[in-house]
């Protein structure tokens, strides 16, 4: 078994974080949500739209977790 470092840990970590943000932004913008197909140029209306889609996002990633932590199947569609 191989031991981390703190500083290899903490990289492991910032990464995991920077990578699940890149993959919210590309479902916002082209993996379902396709928020650029919208046209909206207000930026209140945009920012809005935006905060649900990431509040549906994070709700989704939070049911499937409980999902998974009761051992159920979650559709991966």
């Amino acid at each position: 078994m191989r031991t981390l470092s703190f500083a290899q840990d903490k990289d492991r970590v910032l990464n995991k974080q920077r990578w699940d943000i890149e993959r919210l932004f590309r479902t916002m913008k082209t993996q379902g949500v396709n928020l650029e197909n919208t046209h909206m140029k207000d930026l209140g209306r945009l920012s809005k739209l935006m905060t649900i889609v990431a509040v549906a996002i994070v709700y989704a990633f939070i049911t499937s977790l409980t999902q998974e932590h009761k051992g159920t199947q979650v559709d991966q569609r």
